[in-house]
């Protein structure tokens, strides 16, 4: 009996000692598990901030989690409240709570500033603040803070504080606490002031290894649920849930769940351990080593598993928050997985994406291209690619992928790349390839005015000369007015092509409008087809502008030229019409840049198809157009526009779809008279004079012919192909010569290097240079060897009165 006796009692210290112990098993477990856990609510009720963990964030599946959302759920189940938890930007969910278009906050900082706006519940935890700095910083306390730059949240209470405490003026805010301790981490500002646990909770979750927070725990503050002034009731239930769940116990399980703390865990810890030395030490012992092991064993599990689900986290946030679209597809092309950034850059969500077969968002014009090549991608044959998709409005994208196949048993299963959006480069390369083209465009049109100002300069000069030997008032006579009048149109049209390739200024002067519309409309009609009616208006009263006739003329034609486009398919009505109009004070606020006065009105409208309105703001954009590729340049309209500004006007559109487009150019009158050209003068009402003229040309027609036309004006020419021999024979006989005319461009010896040579035998000679095109005409007219500089083909009047001027001058 006395043997049974002790066996009973043995066995009951061995059971009251696995009493002891489990509950040290269990917190441990607890412990290594307890950041693990995620709580879910079915419904949420009130507003708070969506990154602030671990009190108040939205978890990896968009859905609202934190101490603040279990604590106020369990709150608000308690009161019998029910209502919907909605996370946002902290700034905006704090403004809404203080313009009462919320019910509340599930936490706040109490502040005396803040209780003047909103009202607070009783505070359910107490929270400090720290500075985080990094670790090679100086900063070791709060006193070490002043003056710094310091990162705060936006709207959060220490920003308050930093700017109360007028602690510096150095205040960089961020949108989330996350933010502001990444942003610390880069290296960039000197300290981040936020709350001490979540800073904790944030440097573990993300591995931020470089911050740490120094100095002692500071600013306690109250931390409690919020709501709109005056909502005395709401705030009375949110009080007695909160005190309900303190006592059943709930508020120190949501506590231990998120922060690893529970009081009453102390509390049976040390009660434990008072009934364990009050038990045998050797079985006591025993047990530890047992428990020892058996922690080591679960805290290397529970590490390992961590460790993993970081990793799977930290690939999760890479892939979730990408610029570039990240995909996969099977064997037959279906998109099995899509990342979330296909929203951002197509406006489709991933399950509108998930299921369907990739080549349905392929452009149609790529689409066998991109199909042919999937079929070689799963033969082995990976290659980067570029094709346009198209987006949920419609739209093109040109995007470029990177791809790889996905093997399983080394048996190809599908495939998987990164979609990167360029479509910005490619418009920027367009843009290039544009811009390379204009100024291709200019250096061909330069070299091909030279050679044809100089066929122009014979067909002209010889015409000119020719009209001496021909009876006025009759047919051959008036053939010969028409040629050279073409002529001067065609020295006019290379003169456009010249400014319009090099944005050269033009020649501004008084000119009818009257007169330059009309010739601008004679030779518009010749392009228009019979399917477009053709409706002019021009008054006969003459108005007169200062400008430019041969950019004022370009800007008709490019208007005119659009209004063909626009017709091409189904024909319509041109109208082209002249007024004058009057700009009044009272009219700046639709006219800003335009000043008070008398102007003309030139409009340009068309019955073709329209403008798009989402494209009237881009129409006078370089290189925007609406044409197909290879129709137009996109330049049109806004050298039209640069044009209408440097004449102080102004131009309006006005369009309606399928009704057509009217465009209105507005520039300002001028009192000054127009400056007509002297047509077909003869050699007998041409300036002369009986001077020497050295005339230096590499083209021997043109040379003859102003040796002809210059001697029926009185003068001595010697003519010379060879700006070489030219040189030469000036050397030996300077005194022989009182002009020098010299072409520009020629072999060996340009005009205006010849130029500085005769000057540096003569300095007192006057020389005139003659240019069909070069690139150094600009250099040449800051040159003060040159006199004066005649553009190819001059005519013979433009050339006599020149000369008169600067031998005038001489004198």
């Amino acid at each position: 009996m006395g043997r049974l006796n002790r066996t009973a009692a043995a066995l009951r210290v061995i059971f009251i000692l696995f009493i002891i112990l489990c509950p040290f098993v269990a917190y441990a477990e607890d412990v290594d598990s307890g950041f693990q856990k995620i709580g879910n609510g079915n419904k949420i009720i009130v507003r708070g901030d969506r990154d602030f963990p671990p009190y108040e964030f939205l978890n990896e599946k968009g859905e609202p989690a934190g101490y603040n959302v279990d604590l106020f759920r369990a709150v608000a189940e308690a009161a019998g409240i029910k209502a919907e938890v909605r996370l946002g930007p902290w700034n905006i969910v704090r403004t809404e709570l203080e313009a009462g278009t919320i019910d509340a906050l599930i936490g706040m900082f109490y502040s005396e500033e803040r209780d003047r706006l909103v009202d607070f519940s009783t505070p359910h935890i107490i929270i400090y603040h720290s500075i985080f700095v990094r670790k090679n910083s100086t900063i070791k306390s709060e006193r070490d803070i002043r003056g710094k730059t310091i990162i705060v949240q936006s709207g959060d209470i220490m920003h308050d504080y930093v700017r109360a405490q007028k602690i510096t003026d150095k205040i960089i805010t961020v949108e989330t606490q996350p933010e502001g301790l990444q942003l610390l981490a880069t290296g960039k500002y000197d300290c981040f002031l936020g709350s001490l646990r979540q800073g904790i909770y944030i440097i573990t979750k993300n591995n931020i290894e470089n911050i740490i927070p120094v100095g002692s725990p500071f600013f306690p503050r109250k931390y409690g649920f919020a709501v709109p002034e005056g909502r005395t009731l709401l705030l009375n239930k949110l009080n007695n849930g909160l005190e309900i769940i303190k006592q059943n116990g709930k508020y120190h399980e949501i506590n231990d769940k998120w922060f690893g703390l529970k009081e009453t865990e102390e509390f049976l810890f040390e009660k434990a351990l008072r009934y364990v030395l009050m038990l045998l030490f050797p079985v006591f012992f025993l047990l530890c080593v047992i428990f020892v092991w058996n922690w080591s064993l679960r805290k290397k599990v529970a590490s390992r598993t961590r460790e993993l689900q970081e990793s799977e986290e930290k690939y999760r946030f890479l892939v979730e928050n990408m610029n570039d679209i990240i995909f996969s597809t099977d064997t037959s092309g279906i998109i099995n997985y899509i990342s979330p950034a296909v929203k951002q850059i197509t406006g489709y969500e991933t399950d509108e994406v998930i299921g369907h077969s990739f080549s349905d968002f392929i452009h149609p014009k790529d689409r066998d291209f991109i199909d042919e090549k999937f079929r070689e991608f799963l033969n082995g044959t990976i290659e980067p690619l570029e094709f346009r998709i198209i987006l949920k409005n419609g739209e093109p994208l040109w995007g470029r992928t990177s791809n790889q196949l996905i093997l399983e048993d080394r048996k190809v299963t599908g495939l998987q790349g990164i979609l990167t959006d360029i479509n910005e480069a490619k418009k920027i390369g367009y843009q290039l390839q544009q811009a390379q083209k204009m100024e291709a465009i200019g250096t061909l049109a330069g070299g091909i005015a030279h050679d044809f100002n100089n066929i122009l300069s014979s067909i002209m000069g010889y015409s000119e000369l020719l009209q001496d030997y021909v009876e006025k008032n009759t047919t051959p006579h008036e053939f010969l007015k028409e040629i050279i009048a073409a002529g001067r149109r065609a020295r006019d049209l290379t003169m456009r092509i010249l400014r319009i390739s090099r944005y050269e200024e033009g020649d501004i002067k008084p000119v009818s409008i009257n007169t330059l519309l009309r010739d601008t409309m004679k030779m518009l009609r010749a392009t228009i087809p019979t399917s477009i009616e053709f409706i002019e208006s021009i008054p006969e009263k003459e108005m007169i502008i200062n400008a430019d006739a041969g950019q004022i003329s370009q800007i008709i034609m490019n208007l005119a030229t659009n209004a063909l486009h626009a017709m091409f398919e189904n024909g319509g009505t041109l109208r082209v019409s002249l007024a004058p109009f009057i700009f009044y004070e009272d009219m700046n606020d639709s006219f800003p840049d335009i000043f008070p006065g008398d102007y003309v009105m030139i409009t340009v409208s068309d019955t073709g198809k329209g403008i798009k309105p989402e494209y009237l703001d881009k129409i006078f954009e370089p290189y925007f157009t609406t044409k197909e590729k290879g129709e137009g340049t996109g330049l049109g309209l806004s050298i039209t526009h640069a044009i209408v500004k440097a004449h102080k006007g102004h131009i309006t559109v006005y369009s309606e779809t399928g009704k057509g487009t009217s465009f209105n150019v507005y520039l300002p009158l001028t009192k000054s008279e127009s400056e007509g050209i002297k047509d077909n003068l003869t050699a007998e009402e041409l300036p002369g004079g009986t001077e020497r003229i050295l005339l230096v040309d590499d083209n021997s027609s043109i040379v003859r012919m102003l040796e002809h036309s210059l001697s029926k004006l009185g003068y001595k020419v010697t003519g010379r192909t060879s700006s070489q021999e030219a040189l030469e024979l000036f050397k030996k006989n300077s005194e022989n010569f009182d002009l020098v005319i010299t072409d520009m461009t020629m072999p060996k010896l340009t005009g205006d290097r010849l130029a500085v040579e005769i000057k540096k035998i003569r300095a007192d000679i006057p020389v005139i240079l003659c240019t069909g095109f070069s690139e150094r005409i600009d250099e040449s007219r800051k040159l003060k060897e040159v006199s004066s500089i005649l553009m190819k083909p001059v005519d013979i009047a433009k050339m006599a009165n020149t000369i008169r001027e600067v031998l005038e001058e001489r004198v």
